[in-house]
Protein backbone atom coordinates (compact mmCIF):
# COMPACT_ATOMS: atom_id res chain seq x y z
CA UNK A 1 0.00 0.00 0.00
CA UNK A 2 0.90 3.58 -0.17
CA UNK A 3 2.02 6.13 2.68
CA UNK A 4 -1.56 6.58 4.66
CA UNK A 5 -2.38 9.82 5.47
CA UNK A 6 -4.89 10.81 8.15
CA UNK A 7 -5.97 14.39 8.46
CA UNK A 8 -8.26 16.57 10.78
CA UNK A 9 -9.73 19.33 9.07
CA UNK A 10 -10.59 20.62 12.30
CA UNK A 11 -12.65 20.28 15.43
CA UNK A 12 -16.03 21.43 15.78
CA UNK A 13 -18.03 21.23 18.23
CA UNK A 14 -20.14 23.27 21.20
CA UNK A 15 -21.18 23.35 24.67
CA UNK A 16 -24.57 24.35 26.52
CA UNK A 17 -25.09 24.48 30.21
CA UNK A 18 -29.16 22.87 30.30
CA UNK A 19 -29.28 24.48 34.00
CA UNK A 20 -26.57 24.92 36.79
CA UNK A 21 -26.27 20.62 37.18
CA UNK A 22 -26.52 19.98 33.51
CA UNK A 23 -24.03 20.18 30.97
CA UNK A 24 -24.09 19.68 27.05
CA UNK A 25 -21.07 19.08 24.56
CA UNK A 26 -21.08 17.88 20.91
CA UNK A 27 -18.33 17.31 18.58
CA UNK A 28 -16.79 16.10 15.24
CA UNK A 29 -13.65 15.99 14.17
CA UNK A 30 -14.13 15.94 10.07
CA UNK A 31 -10.79 14.14 8.30
CA UNK A 32 -9.50 12.51 5.35
CA UNK A 33 -8.99 8.93 6.03
CA UNK A 34 -6.67 8.06 2.48
CA UNK A 35 -3.53 7.03 0.97
CA UNK A 36 -4.88 10.30 -1.18
CA UNK A 37 -3.51 7.70 -4.09
CA UNK A 38 -6.88 8.02 -6.61
CA UNK A 39 -9.22 10.41 -7.21
CA UNK A 40 -11.22 11.01 -3.79
CA UNK A 41 -14.22 9.17 -3.04
CA UNK A 42 -16.89 10.09 -0.10
CA UNK A 43 -15.58 6.90 1.28
CA UNK A 44 -11.99 8.60 1.89
CA UNK A 45 -13.76 11.53 4.49
CA UNK A 46 -15.38 10.16 8.03
CA UNK A 47 -16.36 12.20 11.05
CA UNK A 48 -15.76 11.34 14.18
CA UNK A 49 -18.06 12.42 16.95
CA UNK A 50 -19.51 12.46 20.19
CA UNK A 51 -22.32 13.67 22.45
CA UNK A 52 -21.95 13.63 25.82
CA UNK A 53 -23.93 15.19 29.16
CA UNK A 54 -21.88 16.17 32.24
CA UNK A 55 -24.19 15.68 35.28
CA UNK A 56 -23.62 17.20 38.07
CA UNK A 57 -24.44 14.23 41.20
CA UNK A 58 -22.43 16.05 44.28
CA UNK A 59 -20.15 18.76 44.49
CA UNK A 60 -16.70 17.10 43.68
CA UNK A 61 -18.61 14.10 41.53
CA UNK A 62 -19.98 14.08 38.09
CA UNK A 63 -21.73 11.11 35.81
CA UNK A 64 -20.96 11.35 32.07
CA UNK A 65 -23.41 9.48 29.46
CA UNK A 66 -23.81 10.07 25.87
CA UNK A 67 -23.05 8.43 22.61
CA UNK A 68 -20.24 8.11 20.30
CA UNK A 69 -19.17 7.44 16.53
CA UNK A 70 -15.81 6.49 14.85
CA UNK A 71 -13.73 3.51 14.17
CA UNK A 72 -11.92 2.60 16.62
CA UNK A 73 -14.04 -1.01 17.26
CA UNK A 74 -14.21 -2.29 13.49
CA UNK A 75 -17.55 -4.01 15.31
CA UNK A 76 -18.99 -1.16 16.94
CA UNK A 77 -18.78 2.24 15.29
CA UNK A 78 -21.45 3.54 17.38
CA UNK A 79 -21.40 3.51 21.00
CA UNK A 80 -22.38 4.70 24.60
CA UNK A 81 -20.12 6.53 26.19
CA UNK A 82 -20.52 6.09 29.97
CA UNK A 83 -18.80 7.53 32.96
CA UNK A 84 -17.54 10.07 36.00
CA UNK A 85 -15.08 12.64 37.14
CA UNK A 86 -14.16 12.60 40.68
CA UNK A 87 -12.66 15.86 42.50
CA UNK A 88 -11.18 13.33 45.42
CA UNK A 89 -9.63 15.93 47.19
CA UNK A 90 -9.19 19.42 46.42
CA UNK A 91 -6.24 19.20 43.20
CA UNK A 92 -6.42 15.68 43.05
CA UNK A 93 -8.84 14.95 40.20
CA UNK A 94 -9.75 10.90 38.56
CA UNK A 95 -11.77 10.96 35.14
CA UNK A 96 -12.82 7.61 33.83
CA UNK A 97 -14.98 7.81 30.52
CA UNK A 98 -15.67 3.86 29.23
CA UNK A 99 -14.86 2.70 26.35
CA UNK A 100 -12.13 4.99 25.89
CA UNK A 101 -9.83 7.17 28.36
CA UNK A 102 -8.89 6.99 31.82
CA UNK A 103 -6.36 9.56 33.77
CA UNK A 104 -5.53 10.99 37.02
CA UNK A 105 -4.93 14.46 37.31
CA UNK A 106 -3.10 16.65 39.96
CA UNK A 107 -3.46 20.53 39.90
CA UNK A 108 -1.23 22.14 41.99
CA UNK A 109 -2.82 25.21 40.64
CA UNK A 110 -6.14 26.61 38.94
CA UNK A 111 -3.92 26.83 35.53
CA UNK A 112 -1.61 23.71 35.88
CA UNK A 113 -2.44 20.51 35.80
CA UNK A 114 0.13 17.23 35.16
CA UNK A 115 -1.94 14.46 33.97
CA UNK A 116 -1.23 10.57 34.02
CA UNK A 117 -3.85 7.95 31.98
CA UNK A 118 -4.31 5.70 29.13
CA UNK A 119 -6.87 5.41 25.95
CA UNK A 120 -8.07 3.19 23.54
CA UNK A 121 -8.02 5.26 19.65
CA UNK A 122 -7.97 4.14 16.04
CA UNK A 123 -8.90 4.85 12.57
CA UNK A 124 -10.08 3.26 9.25
CA UNK A 125 -7.51 4.42 5.82
CA UNK A 126 -9.10 3.75 2.66
CA UNK A 127 -6.31 2.94 0.52
CA UNK A 128 -4.87 1.41 -2.84
CA UNK A 129 -3.61 -2.58 -2.70
CA UNK A 130 -0.97 -3.61 -4.99
CA UNK A 131 -0.72 -1.68 -8.29
CA UNK A 132 -1.13 -5.24 -9.92
CA UNK A 133 -4.61 -5.62 -8.17
CA UNK A 134 -5.44 -2.23 -8.03
CA UNK A 135 -8.66 -2.42 -6.01
CA UNK A 136 -9.28 -0.35 -2.66
CA UNK A 137 -9.66 -1.58 0.45
CA UNK A 138 -9.45 -0.29 3.90
CA UNK A 139 -6.58 -0.39 6.31
CA UNK A 140 -8.03 -0.38 10.23
CA UNK A 141 -5.84 0.79 13.36
CA UNK A 142 -6.29 0.41 16.72
CA UNK A 143 -3.87 1.32 19.62
CA UNK A 144 -3.61 1.64 23.50
CA UNK A 145 -1.80 4.60 24.38
CA UNK A 146 0.12 5.27 27.82
CA UNK A 147 1.01 8.65 28.88
CA UNK A 148 2.11 11.63 31.19
CA UNK A 149 0.54 15.21 30.12
CA UNK A 150 0.83 19.08 31.23
CA UNK A 151 -2.17 21.00 31.40
CA UNK A 152 -1.33 24.93 31.36
CA UNK A 153 -3.27 27.93 31.42
CA UNK A 154 -1.53 30.86 29.94
CA UNK A 155 -3.47 33.65 30.07
CA UNK A 156 -7.93 33.64 30.63
CA UNK A 157 -8.45 33.73 27.15
CA UNK A 158 -5.55 30.66 25.95
CA UNK A 159 -4.26 27.60 27.12
CA UNK A 160 -2.25 23.86 25.89
CA UNK A 161 -1.89 20.76 26.81
CA UNK A 162 1.10 18.52 25.60
CA UNK A 163 1.20 14.97 26.24
CA UNK A 164 4.22 12.25 25.92
CA UNK A 165 4.04 8.45 26.16
CA UNK A 166 4.03 5.04 24.34
CA UNK A 167 1.62 3.33 22.24
CA UNK A 168 1.63 0.06 24.85
CA UNK A 169 -0.78 -2.45 22.69
CA UNK A 170 -2.27 -2.23 19.02
CA UNK A 171 -3.22 -4.20 15.71
CA UNK A 172 -3.82 -3.39 12.13
CA UNK A 173 -6.00 -5.22 9.55
CA UNK A 174 -6.14 -5.13 5.87
CA UNK A 175 -8.96 -5.94 3.98
CA UNK A 176 -11.90 -4.76 1.65
CA UNK A 177 -14.51 -6.45 3.06
CA UNK A 178 -15.44 -8.74 0.63
CA UNK A 179 -15.42 -12.67 0.72
CA UNK A 180 -12.56 -14.51 -0.35
CA UNK A 181 -9.90 -11.30 -0.22
CA UNK A 182 -6.93 -12.31 0.93
CA UNK A 183 -6.81 -9.90 4.21
CA UNK A 184 -3.24 -9.11 5.98
CA UNK A 185 -3.08 -8.56 9.98
CA UNK A 186 -0.74 -8.13 12.52
CA UNK A 187 0.14 -6.15 15.72
CA UNK A 188 2.09 -3.05 16.34
CA UNK A 189 5.16 -2.50 17.63
CA UNK A 190 5.64 0.06 20.68
CA UNK A 191 6.53 3.33 19.86
CA UNK A 192 6.84 7.20 20.98
CA UNK A 193 3.56 8.82 21.60
CA UNK A 194 3.44 12.83 21.21
CA UNK A 195 0.37 15.02 21.11
CA UNK A 196 0.01 18.83 21.66
CA UNK A 197 -3.19 20.86 21.44
CA UNK A 198 -4.17 24.95 22.06
CA UNK A 199 -7.32 26.54 23.15
CA UNK A 200 -8.44 29.60 22.37
CA UNK A 201 -11.68 31.08 25.05
CA UNK A 202 -14.09 33.65 23.42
Amino acid sequence: TGAIAGRDFDVLGFGVFLDNNVLFEMQTNPGAWSDLDDTVHRQDFDFPSHAMFTIRAMDRFFFKVGARYNQTFEDAPWLPLLGFSWEITPGFRFDLLAPQSVEFSIWPSASTGITIGGQIQGAEYHVHTAEALNQRANVRVQEAVAYLGLVQRVTDTFSFEARAGLVVAGDYKLSDGSVGFDYTDGTLRQAFYGEFSMGLNF
